[in-house]
């Protein structure tokens, strides 16, 4: 009896004086499980839930005489996520970058086939109608006038993504091109506010006047893309090699490349991660960038802090060079590219 008596109080033990401790650190959990309940008895609830309406249904809007309207669309949506894409990949590096170029490149041609199609059915249906002329807009309709500045916005972005992607003053010309766009847009928003707030006095809304052709600002823009690029392939100015503070970059003679080690850039990514070099011994990398000639690349060496040790000359694509660096003391540093100083281009250097 005694011993049933033991296995009962054994038993009930764990109820009776618990593992406070024990509890405390499942406390998570059992907040986790509460949250799950809650979620499911929401969507139980949603799901038994019957059509309930306490107003009166919104009327279907019918477009106006004389005016089209396109249909639904995911383009923009399908757009956006291909941008999403480019962006990361533009952070990631590697296959991402080009993975995230193809995805725009096909959400844009689907946008242009979707509209294409839109306009052959209005084109079809206007050959078989006679054209209606009218003085303007249906009554309470606006009609926001013509305008460029949607078409320069698009190649300012595009100029800034290409400035991303190769850096130096292509990224310059490409954000200066992106503002000075979208500030034009926003001239063309205020005049025609304007227009609108006038109407409420004189019962009549007229457009803003149409705009005149940027054929000099895109000239304009086109000549500083063009000088940029030159820069960033190092077209202009003639350049020379210059020796870094602290290592310098040599010319890499004809045959194959040597050193105390060997990276290769490619498609923005460094194709070695981790280099171990001896402490208190100067070390060479023999850099090969295997990118487009106009994709510059460097590998500069810092402290975990970021502090510049050793600043390399940047190489063009296409070219090969023996980068020279200091002595180093133990300890870890980065070897990244100064240029694309993206994860893809960093790698941990280790001195013991």
């Amino acid at each position: 009896m005694e011993e049933l008596w033991h296995s009962l109080l054994k038993l009930i033990e764990p109820v009776i004086i618990p593992d406070w401790a024990a509890l405390i650190s499942l406390l998570p959990v059992f907040i986790g499980i509460l949250i799950l309940l809650w979620i499911l008895s929401t969507i139980r609830r949603f799901a038994q839930a019957g059509p309930s309406h306490r107003v009166k249904l919104r009327v279907a809007p019918v477009t106006p005489a004389g005016l089209h309207m396109p249909g639904p669309s995911w383009s923009p949506a399908l757009a956006a996520a291909g941008l999403f894409l480019l962006m990361f990949g533009l952070v990631v590096g590697g296959l991402l970058l080009w993975v995230g170029l193809l995805a725009l490149v096909l959400s844009l041609l689907f946008w242009l086939s979707e509209g294409l199609r839109d306009y052959d059915s209005v084109e079809a249906t206007a050959t078989r109608l006679p054209a209606v002329a009218h003085a303007g807009p249906p009554a309470g309709v606006h009609m926001p006038g013509p305008s460029y500045q949607p078409l320069l916005a698009s190649l300012g972005l595009a100029l800034l993504v290409a400035g991303l992607v190769f850096g130096g003053p292509v990224l310059l010309v490409g954000a200066l091109a992106l503002i000075v766009a979208l500030l034009g847009w926003l001239r063309d928003a205020r005049a025609e506010y304007v227009k609108t707030e006038a109407a409420d006095t004189t019962g009549h809304l007229e457009n803003i006047a149409a705009p005149a052709s940027p054929v000099r600002l895109v000239a304009i823009f086109g000549i500083l893309t063009v000088l940029a690029v030159l820069v960033n392939a190092g077209i202009l100015p003639p350049q020379t090699a210059t020796p870094s503070a602290s290592g310098s970059a040599k010319p890499a003679a004809a045959g194959p490349v040597i050193g105390d080690f060997t990276v290769t850039a490619a498609t923005l990514a460094f194709d070695k991660k981790a280099i171990e070099a001896p402490a208190g011994k100067a070390f060479t990398i023999a850099f090969i960038n295997t990118d487009p000639s106009v994709v510059l690349h460097d590998i500069d060496v810092r402290e975990s802090g970021g502090k510049v040790l050793s600043n390399q000359a940047t190489l063009a694509g296409g070219q090969t060079v023996v980068y020279q660096y200091d002595a180093l003391p133990p300890g870890t540093y980065q070897f990244i590219c100064s240029v694309h100083p993206i994860p893809a281009m960093t790698g941990i250097l280790t001195v013991k």
